[in-house]
């Protein structure tokens, strides 16, 4: 699962720098298809709550709305927003 939240760093990286619309949605919604596969997984909280911590500010968004959107680790994520919006 570790090479998940990896990946999830590069994506957003990746989507953070691409201008071109097309290539930003397959970087998203491949995205979306690892945060799925760690929601299906046992370790889910603890590695939802990684990427709430993780050093990059688009890791921690995305986290977050995923943990919004699925109901799950809400002071958490509440925690997480108000350092985003700055």
């Amino acid at each position: 699962m570790r090479s998940e939240i990896a990946e999830i760093a590069m994506l957003s990286e990746q989507i953070a720098a691409t201008r071109h619309v097309g290539r930003s949605n397959r970087l998203t919604a491949r995205r979306h298809r690892l945060l799925d596969a760690i929601d299906a997984g046992p370790d889910r909280l603890i590695l939802l709550r990684t990427l709430l911590d993780h050093p990059q500010q688009e890791v921690r968004m995305a986290a977050a709305w995923r943990c919004v959107w699925g109901q799950i680790l809400l002071e958490d994520a509440e925690r997480v927003v108000p350092r985003l919006v700055v």
